[in-house]
Order: C-alpha cells, then structure tokens, then sequence
C-alpha cells in the first residue's frame, strides 16, 4: 500500500510514525502505573522498536522517492525553476539554467530570475497574484513559453513552479510554413490569395470607419516578348527588379502582392486616388530609369540587355464599392485604358475616360 502513496502522504507517514513511537513507551508506562502492572522493559519498548523499523521503511521509501524526483527534474527536458514569495530562486535545473544562461549562484542567479519576471509583465502580474497560466516571450533570440504554477499549502504562501519551454524552432518551423502560404518565391512578394485576402479586410475597415484606401493594379508590358528574346532567368530578373522597386515605393502604408505572372498589386491605407496616382506615376518612371543589369551574363556580354515599362490603373475605394470584385473591376478597367491608350501610363478611375464594359480579370 505504501508504494502507492503520494511523497507527501509518505512523509506525513514517516513523521506520525516517528511522533508514535517516542511517545508509546511513556504511554505505556502510565497506563501500567494506573492499573497497577509490573511491565518488563522489553515490553514497553517492543511496540516503538516496531513502529521504529516502520518509520525506517517509510524513510528508505521516501528517500527513493525523492531521489526519483530529482532526477527527473535534472533530465527532464523542460527547464524549471522553483520561486519563492522573495521572487528568489530556491532551484534551477540545468536546462533551465542553460536557456537562461545561469551560470551564477545565489545572489547573481536570483538576480537574473527576478528580472526575467520584471522585464515581463505578463509574467510578473501571474507571479503576483498568484495565478497559473502560460505566457509566450523572447529572450534574446529565444521564444520562451512560460507556464507558473502557484503551490499554496494551506492558507501558506508558498514555492512557485516556473516551466521553461524553447519553442523558437517551433516557432521558427510555423513562420517559414506561414511564409510559404502566403508569399511569392521569385520576389517575395504577397501571393495572390493572401494579398486580397488582405486588400478584403481593408475593404471592410475602411467602409466601416470611413477611412481612405486607394489600390493599383500593375502589369509589366509585353512581358511574354521578354521571356521570348532573353529567357525566363532574365524575365524573373525583370520581375525581382520590378518587384524590389515596387516594394520601396510602397513605403510603410503600403501592401503589394504579385497577384499573377507579370501582374501586381499595391494598397495604401489613408491614401486618397490622386497620392496614389503620384505615387505609381512616380514609380513608372523611376522603373525607366533603373533597367541596368536586367540580362544574363550572354545577353549583357553583346550588349543587348532587357528593357521594360509597365502599365498601371488606380482607383480609390468609395460608395460604390460594395465588394472587393467591384472594386479591382474599376481598377482593372483602368489598366486596361492604360493599355489600350499605348501602355506605359497610368490611368487613374474617374480623371479620364474608362472603356466601359471592360471585363474584370479576378479570375483569370
């Protein structure tokens, strides 16, 4: 039965039967008095020699226990630490020591247990109101997840079990999957289902709180003639250039997105139609500018090197956007006007005559 009990319960055990057996032989020798027995020594001793062999049973367990505990603790692959009501470490266990860079004891350790808690102050609000919960942090270039346990006995304010866990190749692992799902691997752009996912939920803020957003849509011009004349490693050069240009451009309130082959996309949030008009205009001559060393090596040993203009239709979000396809239809209808008026322009939704009718290409 005993092997069953709880390290607690064994020690409670161990004490009673203890506390039992330097009471029994003054119990005994009492009771004997009253009644008036002559009792033997041998028999006043005997019943605290067995409970004695019992408490050495109890103590031979409890030792086992407790070196089993430890060990676990040693080996385990979590890093813990055990925190006093002083905010001071009572025991950390080599990993934690390891993700923590403890190299210190006493002062200097606990030192640096308490500022992980006062540099954090998700940590420090569980810590001080004695909750268990998890928290997620960054230590230097480690993401941490933190679990506190409180341990009260009784109404006692006791240790506090802090469980370090290193998920940074975790975290690591889900941000290069995250990537993968929702950018573009020639230039690094958004791709095309996560971009308008994006340009949807920019839609719906700024229809709800009235703020301004204005999309382009860009094509690279006769881009196919391109691949045809110089190859496809000079065409995807010609798409990372465009690309890095049009990133730079974006700034910080912008989004782009590769959204097809030679097509692209960029919103600004607070931006009205004309700003974003400048901007792209801006763009499309800076990408006349900027074209040298677009070719391979063979096509730039004879001289002959790709160039390239590119076309663009903007249009600022209004009323008459009720969803996101009437929205690139109007913005896609001025890139069309652009290209049917020469290309190499940008045309801007309401400031020049759209071709109506122009069908849409969201899903082509």
């Amino acid at each position: 039965m005993s092997k069953r009990l709880s390290t607690i319960a064994i020690m409670h055990k161990f004490i009673a039967l203890l506390l039992i057996a330097l009471v029994c032989p003054m119990m005994l020798l009492l009771l004997a008095r009253l009644v008036g027995w002559r009792i033997q020594i041998w028999m006043i001793l005997l019943p605290s020699a067995v409970l004695v062999v019992g408490a050495i049973r109890m103590s031979i367990l409890l030792r086992e226990r407790l070196r089993a505990q430890a060990y676990a603790f040693e080996t385990m692959p979590d890093g813990l630490i055990l925190i006093n009501d002083r905010l001071q470490a009572d025991y950390v266990n080599p990993v934690a020591g390891k993700i923590l860079q403890l190299s210190g004891l006493g002062s200097d350790r606990d030192a640096a247990v308490a500022e992980l808690f006062l540099q954090h102050e998700n940590l420090l609000e569980l810590w001080e109101n004695r909750m268990h919960g998890q928290s997620r942090i960054l230590v230097g270039s480690r993401h941490l997840e933190v679990e506190l346990i409180p341990m009260d006995i009784g109404e006692r304010r006791t240790d506090c079990v802090v469980i370090l866990r290193d998920v940074t190749e975790r975290i690591q692992y889900e941000q290069e999957l995250f990537r993968q799902a929702t950018v573009d691997g020639l230039t690094n752009l958004y791709n095309r289902r996560y971009f308008l996912e994006l340009l949807e939920g920019a839609r719906k803020r700024c229809t709800s709180t009235g703020g301004r957003v204005s999309l382009a849509l860009i094509d690279v011009d006769y881009f196919k003639l391109i691949n045809d004349r110089y190859g496809h490693l000079a065409g995807d050069r010609v798409l990372q250039h465009f690309a890095a240009l049009l990133r730079e451009m974006a700034g910080d309130r912008g989004v782009v997105g590769r959204i097809g082959g030679e097509e692209f996309a960029v919103y600004w949030l607070d931006t009205d139609g004309e700003t974003a008009y400048r901007m792209t205009e801006q763009l499309r001559r800076r990408v006349m500018e900027e074209q040298l060393g677009l070719a391979s090596s063979a096509c730039a040993s004879s001289g002959d090197e790709p160039s390239y203009t590119i076309s663009a239709g903007v249009a600022e979000l209004d009323a008459s956007h009720m969803t996101l396809e009437s929205w690139l239809a109007e913005a896609d209808a001025c890139l069309y006007a652009s290209k049917q008026n020469g290309r190499n322009r940008t045309t801007l939704a309401r400031s020049a005559e759209v071709m109506a009718g122009t069908p849409h290409r969201l899903n082509r």
